[in-house]
């Protein structure tokens, strides 16, 4: 036989020989089942590790914003933290439960962003003066990666998990120095415009249709039923309302309290703040005893006619004015002059009923009236070519507030504009058409009610007048009539 037909003959029996297939068939079938494991054991491992670093997250923006926010509390003091001690507190309780040696570094203070939220890209805009959303991205990278079973095989050893978290006060939290708050109804016609952070608090929310409710805005009722709507297309006729809707309710008693004089604890100080609870509970607030220093007080001046009227340069400055009528008939009228329109720096306790004639505009400044009628308002603000001006008109910059405080209505006739304002009423507060506001806060025991075209835009909380440390001996549990930072923000509950 020559050498090439036993060649020949030796390839056709290999090439006919089985034996030893089943090994390399095993061999790519081991590939392929490590393949198919490793997408069940290590998937399965990075999705644990994400879901660790997700909870982490959760926790440092949580905790970063809440310290920062409200501050800390030990042996009935509060202490107000910085950013820096507010994220110094957030990865020191995320590494109580993700310890560094086990975990390594999870979670640092540079990874946590604190300020406002743009709700249109849901990113956290860094803002000290404005802490109201927190962003904290986690991270197990660099030296400390999440690693990798069977996809060694392939070649990955390890792979870089992230996640993220932001938490906001709002939409979803209604602040009560931003909004419009009543314990029966508030009730808007149309071409009203609220915008982002502002909150609509009440039992019941009558609208009309052309009303525009921004993102970030908050609509906040007990339940469905708490709509009176018009028109069947809601987002046509009012779009964004149903997406600002949050079920939950705010108590008002304490403020309402205050304002009707139902808290007989504060009148054991100065005699002339006596059926002013809510002026003097105010007037005691860091901002405002800034404001209003060395409160002195005149003598009470008795209104002698039907009608007295008062002009700016009538009423000495840091001063309480007791203003007293002898009848329901009297009254007293805050009047604008030719040279100056600006009542600053003064706090007026009255029994009579006040209105306001002219551009009058109030900056620093408390009226309280304990005037009650049930067919006529306590405070009035007929039409004037300008409007009342409730606050200095200056970008949300400290001070300048006013606040307005009656146990009965607040009516105004036409354009009103609030700035850094506050206005409490026992019973209803009625403004009509044009009424402009950045950083209101409207608290009444019956409707609120406005008609077209108000603007309503929020400040954030260094514009309200408790924007310091809270009430000496304050606590976290401590309802305060006034939500201030480090205090609690109103009684909110949710269902």
């Amino acid at each position: 036989m020559s050498l090439r037909r036993a060649l020949s003959a030796s390839v056709r029996r290999l090439g006919g020989d089985e034996r030893g297939v089943i090994s390399a068939f095993n061999l790519f079938l081991t590939v392929a089942c490590c393949a198919v494991g490793a997408a069940a054991v290590d998937v399965t491992h990075f999705y644990a590790a994400q879901t660790q670093l997700q909870v982490g997250a959760d926790l440092a923006a949580h905790a970063a914003l809440y310290t920062r926010r409200y501050g800390r509390y030990e042996g009935g003091t509060y202490y107000a933290l910085t950013d820096d001690q507010a994220k110094t507190a957030a990865v020191d309780a995320v590494q109580h439960g993700m310890p560094t040696q086990v975990y390594g570094t999870v979670v640092a203070g540079a990874d946590i962003v604190l300020g406002r939220l743009n709700f249109e890209t849901g990113q956290v805009i860094a803002d000290a003066a404005n802490p109201e959303a927190a962003q904290v991205l986690t991270h197990r990278a660099g030296a400390n990666p999440v690693g990798s079973f069977l996809f060694r095989i392939v070649g990955i050893d390890s792979m870089n998990v992230n996640t993220s978290a932001v938490f906001s006060l709002g939409p979803g939290e209604c602040r009560m120095d931003q909004g419009f708050f009543s314990q029966t109804q508030v009730a808007i016609n149309g071409g009203n415009t609220f915008y982002p952070g502002f909150c609509i608090g009440t039992p019941k929310f009558w609208v009309r249709n052309q009303n525009s409710f921004r993102p970030g805005m908050t609509t906040l009722i007990p339940n469905g039923s708490g709509l009176d709507l018009s028109g069947s297309d809601v987002d046509k006729h009012n779009p964004g309302l149903m997406q600002s809707v949050q079920y939950g309710a705010l108590d008002l008693a304490t403020t309402l309290n205050l304002v009707n004089n139902d808290n007989h604890s504060l009148n054991t100080n100065l005699q002339h703040f006596q059926s002013h609870d809510y002026a003097r509970w105010l007037l005691t607030q860091p901002d405002w005893t800034q404001v209003v220093t060395d409160l002195t007080r005149t003598n009470p001046i008795t209104v002698t006619s039907n009608k007295a009227t008062f002009r700016p340069g009538d009423l000495a400055t840091n001063t309480v004015h007791v203003i007293r009528c002898p009848s329901d008939k009297s009254s007293i009228v805050l009047r604008d002059s030719s040279s100056a329109d600006t009542f600053r720096n003064i706090v007026i306790l009255t029994n009579c009923p006040v209105s306001f004639d002219g551009d009058v505009k109030l900056e620093d400044m408390v009226l309280s009236s304990t005037y009650i009628d049930k067919n006529s308002a306590s405070i009035t603000a007929p039409s004037s070519r300008n409007g009342l001006t409730i606050g200095k008109n200056d970008n949300c910059a400290p001070g300048g507030g006013a606040a307005l405080i009656t146990r009965g209505r607040f009516d105004a006739a036409a354009k009103v504009n609030f700035y850094g304002a506050q206005i409490r009423a026992g019973t209803e507060v009625d403004f009509q058409s044009n009424a402009t506001g950045q950083g209101v806060s409207i608290i009444a025991g019956d409707r609120v009610r406005t008609n077209s075209n108000a603007e309503m835009q929020v400040c954030g909380p260094t514009r309200g007048r408790c924007r310091g440390t809270c009430p000496s001996g304050s606590s976290g549990s401590e309802r305060h009539p006034f939500p201030c930072r480090g205090g609690a923000p109103g009684t909110l509950t949710t269902t």
